[in-house]
């Protein structure tokens, strides 16, 4: 009979604006857990900054803290030790693309969710 391999499920965090009472309680669970695999199904990240929606002017610009915010709740699951980490792009995610294409063509291929975030370094694997 096959081993059951724990694994993590990582849905709709919306970064920065994530609840960190349910995130806080999603390490400790899974520290207890071990997963061998993390899987971040999509929206992971918000995007606020760059959203075409309206948005509150005092929020619009904060693009760099809502990446630190990202990278450091992508530190705390690369701290779990999984052996193989998948982030799954989502609508939210997409935002940056479409705000790349239409507001900052030049940029385009060149910035990326990817990158920002820096998950090839850290050993995610992404799927658009």
């Amino acid at each position: 009979m096959a081993r059951l391999t724990p694994g993590l499920i990582v849905p709709d965090v919306h970064v920065p604006f994530h609840n960190t009472g349910a995130w806080s309680l999603m390490l400790d669970v899974a520290r207890d857990l071990q997963p061998e695999t993390i899987v971040c199904i999509g929206d992971f990240m918000d995007f606020y900054a760059v959203s075409s929606h309206s948005k509150c002017p005092i929020r619009a610009a904060q693009l760099q803290q809502e990446l630190e915010a990202g990278r450091r709740l992508r530190g705390e699951l690369d701290a779990l030790g999984a052996k193989r980490k998948v982030y799954l792009e989502g609508n939210h995610e997409d935002r940056l693309r479409r705000y790349l294409h239409d507001k900052a063509p030049e940029l385009f291929g060149l910035v990326d969710v990817e990158t920002l975030l820096a998950l090839p370094d850290n050993g995610w694997e992404f799927v658009p």
